[in-house]
């Protein structure tokens, strides 16, 4: 496809080199928790958001937890169920993320470049 005048392209998809300090994530959504036109290369913030089903004592509602993660690759269930998501994460940030996984549903918001 054509890149538009001011759309960032991640480094990765332009360069032979690899960026030892980015890990791959793999995560797992429901379809509704992320965009339909979702692709590799897409830039994404990572929101946390309360499962329906705990008892917060308190207010509890979306967190942001990552800006500006770079998608390696998306395989969509054919029949509704969730996605397989592969992150490119900067490794120091690993952990954290995966602490997140089991507590929260991810929503992933696609950054829109003009």
């Amino acid at each position: 496809r054509r890149i538009g005048a001011s759309e960032f392209v991640p480094s990765f998809a332009v360069s032979q080199e690899i960026d030892i300090n980015l890990q791959q994530v793999p995560i797992s959504v429901t379809q509704e928790m992320a965009p339909v036109n979702l692709n590799s290369g897409a830039i994404v913030d990572l929101y946390g958001v309360p499962e329906p089903n705990q008892d917060f004592g308190k207010k509890d509602s979306a967190k942001l937890l990552f800006t500006g993660v770079s998608i390696d690759s998306v395989t969509a269930n054919e029949f509704g169920g969730r996605m397989l998501i592969t992150l490119l994460v900067p490794s120091q940030l690993v952990p954290e993320l995966i602490s997140y996984i089991g507590k929260n549903q991810l929503l992933i918001v696609k950054r829109i470049v003009q």
